[in-house]
């Protein structure tokens, strides 16, 4: 493998504290929206909810395309800080995607290429619909297209590309007719990435894999979103459990499956996940969940990188708002090793090995 991709900056969208809301008033409102509550279970999750203490839930007018150009905005402005070089004229290839898209098809990639001011007709723009494993996944494929481009286009200087990414909980899917809607925050996070075809370091993105499990794709279908007729007119339904996403079935595959998967990935790329230099920035089902994952796995518990315990579930956001605190806050240095993995609703899940420059 020649050259280098790295992450050369990241962002997020920032929470207003008036929109932070913790357990007891998300209670209220689903009491609000007739939800009947036991009082029991209101009393046992007023401060916490499998880890869960608080969550930004944004105005209904927010989309999941304005949180992820904030997110976008600031990782730009961050890459413009430590990188001279670096130039939205540069940027090769805008990915998005997510749990809530703001429009079908390539619309909200498209609409944050212009928005960002990468060039029209110069950048790839693409969506990608993996759910909470859409932002690992467009990161490999960032990655692949880069490194793919670097060579057919015959380019020898650095190269950039980012991944933008939006969950705005409410407006589009996760709606507060379940007890469920306890568990999701909103948020939006961006990586801006650098790929150097001529840089023979070993470090950045070095290994990555994608695996697919098709016969649990009902998982997904019944959220009810799309362009199906049998959902019409039918309001999607992305809260897990009561409505009828098979939650539990949904967690045990994730703990008995894909947690396995991710230590054997670990291993293919010669890491051993309880070293003091391995970290895991993964997805945040809840932050007792997202613990319990990195743990089965083989990772060390502080080294188990999760902001879910004030954000709740960012959904496909997760994985880099846990990798850009655990950067922001310094917890992460030279050389370390860095697994970012997304996974969801089970047929999908994506694992990126990075070594941190």
């Amino acid at each position: 493998m020649t050259g280098t991709t790295t992450i050369i900056a990241t962002g997020e969208a920032t929470p207003r504290p008036a929109e932070m809301v913790c357990n007891l008033e998300v209670m209220d409102i689903l009491a609000e929206n007739g939800v009947e509550i036991p009082p029991k279970r209101r009393e046992n999750y007023d401060k916490d909810f499998h880890g869960i203490k608080s969550r930004w839930l944004t105005p209904p007018c927010v989309s999941s395309y304005d949180l992820a150009l904030e997110a976008g905005i600031n990782a730009f402005r961050q890459a413009a800080n430590v990188d001279p070089d670096f130039s939205p004229s540069k940027v090769m290839a805008v990915h998005s995607g997510g749990s809530s898209p703001h429009s079908l098809y390539s619309g909200v990639s498209n609409k944050l290429q212009y928005s960002l001011f990468v060039p029209p007709c110069f950048a790839e723009a693409r969506d990608d619909s993996l759910a909470c494993t859409s932002a690992v996944d467009a990161l490999l494929l960032l990655d692949s297209r880069l490194r793919h481009l670097a060579v057919m286009e015959e380019i020898e200087e650095p190269i950039y590309g980012c991944v933008v990414i939006g969950e705005a909980i409410g407006t589009v899917s996760n709606q507060p007719d379940s007890t469920n809607y306890i568990l999701w925050g909103c948020g939006g996070s961006a990586l801006v990435v650098k790929h150097d075809p001529r840089d023979g370091r070993k470090v950045g993105i070095r290994r990555s894999r994608n695996i697919s499990d098709g016969q649990f794709a009902h998982w997904f279908e019944a959220v009810g979103i799309g362009t199906d007729p049998r959902y019409l007119g039918v309001r999607p339904n992305a809260t897990m459990g009561e409505k009828g996403m098979y939650g539990r079935e949904v967690q045990e595959y994730i703990m008995d499956v894909i947690a396995p998967y991710c230590a054997e990935f670990v291993a293919k790329c010669g890491v051993d996940p309880a070293s003091s230099t391995s970290h895991l920035c993964g997805h945040n089902p809840t932050y007792d969940g997202a613990k319990s994952f990195g743990i089965k796995a083989g990772f060390a518990y502080e080294r188990i990188h999760s902001v879910a315990d004030d954000r709740a579930n960012t959904s496909s956001t997760s994985p880099f708002l846990n990798y850009h605190t655990a950067r922001t806050l310094g917890l992460i240095k030279r050389g370390d090793n860095v697994f970012l993995v997304g996974y969801g609703a089970g047929p999908s899940a994506a694992f990126l090995y990075y070594i941190e420059p």
